[in-house]
């Protein structure tokens, strides 16, 4: 039996595989998805085969939404067949109306019209 072979089998039988793969996607993330992407999606999470990334606007979010099926190929390609299963592509985030210190209470805007 080869070192890699045994270190295979000892990840197996230990269930390091799903950490062994998030780390490896975090580490090879601009290289696997490219620089100009990876500029514009990060890492948010990997769990259960679930990829998370989030865009850095609204525009790359739906770009990144519509290369989906290419990205789950290249995964497939680079870390195995079946390690990434789902790719989930958020928006970018920022404070909601709802929050933060000027926050007014009340029902809010209405149309005073009509």
């Amino acid at each position: 039996m080869t070192a890699g072979a045994a270190l295979n089998a000892v990840v197996g039988q230990l269930g390091w595989a799903p950490g062994i793969a998030a780390g490896s996607l975090q580490a090879r993330w601009a290289q696997i998805l490219g620089p100009e992407v990876a500029e514009h999606a990060q890492y948010e999470s990997f769990e259960h085969g679930v990829l998370r990334m989030r865009a850095s606007s609204t525009s790359w979010a739906t770009n990144l939404t519509w290369a989906v099926p290419t990205m789950l190929r290249r995964f497939a390609e680079e870390l195995g067949e079946g390690v990434v299963v789902e790719v989930q592509v958020l928006g970018p985030g920022g404070p909601g109306f709802g929050r933060g210190p000027r926050r007014v209470p009340g029902r809010g805007v209405r149309d005073t019209y009509g």
